[in-house]
């Protein structure tokens, strides 16, 4: 179950992960105004979180938890928190937004590691299991996102075309994981098939 849940989910966070910046250039002047187009590049470099943070939740919720390893779980969110701090002591005064930004990706990236070394040296699950067709996933992301940036630079930045956007993203996606016989792709197969 852990397997297919953690499959799943970095369907989804990849999937996410690469929309969201492949649109952010789009989608902050529309709802936040010009004021705030610096924010667009923070968003790029903040997007990989959506992917760490959506596997690590699944390993902590649907393992380590119901497995009562509460302590391997806690020591991994307070080791996140206490790289934040100090990576924010160094990084922000130097860099600002951007060095909180870099202190974000670090923590999660650092507490996904955590949870899956320690996961996988139990041996309850192999890193196949946690990774599985990432790289499908991830082939798949580039290549929505270069086409939704293509998009993006065809037609001036507006409500109609970001949700061009969108559609192309998900159509792009969604064929580009079907081609590659992703293991979510299949179970989506699946669940059509017997609920239709």
């Amino acid at each position: 179950m852990l397997q297919l849940s953690a499959n799943v989910t970095t369907c989804l966070t990849v999937a996410f992960m690469f929309g969201i910046a492949a649109i952010s250039s789009n989608f902050v002047p529309l709802f936040f105004g010009q004021k705030f187009i610096a924010v667009c590049p923070a968003i790029m470099v903040e997007s990989p979180v959506i992917y760490f943070a959506g596997l690590s939740t699944v390993i902590g919720t649907q393992y380590l938890i119901p497995t009562n390893q509460i302590k391997t779980y806690s020591f991994s969110l307070v080791l996140g928190a206490v790289i934040s701090l100090i990576l924010d002591i160094i990084l922000i005064p130097r860099y600002g937004l951007m060095g909180a930004v870099i202190t974000t990706v670090i923590a999660e990236l650092l507490v996904l590691l955590y949870q899956s070394i320690f996961v996988i040296r139990q041996k309850q699950l192999a890193y196949q299991d946690l990774y599985s067709d990432l790289i499908k996933y991830l082939i798949s992301g580039v290549i929505m996102f270069i086409l939704v940036i293509a998009v993006k630079h065809i037609f001036s930045v507006n409500f109609y075309n970001l949700l061009l956007q969108l559609i192309i993203g998900i159509i792009v996606y969604g064929v580009s994981i079907s081609v590659l016989q992703t293991k979510a792709f299949k179970l989506f197969c699946d669940l059509i098939k017997h609920n239709f």
